[in-house]
């Protein structure tokens, strides 16, 4: 199966062309900032002393502390998403039949689906709760969110056109679904007796295989 499209990651809203050095320098150090702090918690001059980069110069590429803030959370995010499409693309690559498509789709659900994968679970909801009301970051985060979502509904399609899946559905609505489901695991990452990972799995692939038609031959 030949592997999963990669859509372009676009430039930083604002960014047409390759940003200047100290540009990068400056978001990739709020991204390792952020890894140990809040979005909230960072401040300039913890970016600048990390940097070297004088405050002149921070202001002159960005429009504010926001605007640094929110490419580096962008960046975060799509770092997140190419490594999605990696593994998407790795496992179904290699499938020539409905069997293989059946096997490395389960994997692929199964290993978002993970306990280690809490933190990112959580990552995601505050991404989604730092853009609410806010319109410049809603925006950079949206299209990055699109390359996630067409990734997965490329992979559908291509499946369909192979007979592979049923062709009852509508792809994006399909890849809509599997985020909002592993996103949604994040309600029972919280509390004291989460759901066991058997029965969690257990749903996982009913999906899989009875809704999306992903059955092996």
């Amino acid at each position: 199966m030949e592997p999963v499209k990669r859509s372009k990651r676009k430039t930083d809203v604002g960014q047409v062309h390759k940003p200047h050095p100290t540009h990068e320098k400056l978001v990739a150090a709020t991204v390792d900032l952020m890894r140990d702090h809040l979005p909230e918690a960072i401040s300039a001059d913890m970016i600048l002393e990390k940097t070297g980069v004088v405050k002149g110069s921070l202001y002159h590429h960005f429009n504010d502390l926001g605007d640094l803030i929110e490419i580096a959370l962008t960046r975060s995010f799509s770092q997140v998403v190419d490594s999605n499409i990696a593994v998407m693309s790795d496992l179904l690559s290699k499938a020539q039949s409905k069997e293989d498509f059946f096997q490395a789709t389960v994997q692929f659900n199964l290993l978002t689906q993970k306990p280690a994968r809490r933190d990112a679970r959580f990552e995601r909801v505050r991404l989604l709760g730092f853009a609410y009301k806010n319109p410049r970051f809603s925006a950079r985060l949206a299209a990055e969110q699109q390359r996630l979502t067409e990734a997965y509904a490329d992979m559908f399609r291509l499946a369909q056109s192979k007979g592979w899946m049923a062709g009852d559905f509508d792809p994006r609505a399909a890849a809509v679904l599997i985020q909002a489901y592993t996103l949604g695991k994040a309600v029972d990452d919280v509390v004291a007796e989460p759901v066991s990972t058997e029965a969690w799995n257990s749903i996982i692939i009913k999906i899989v295989t009875h809704v999306f038609g992903a059955e092996p031959a």
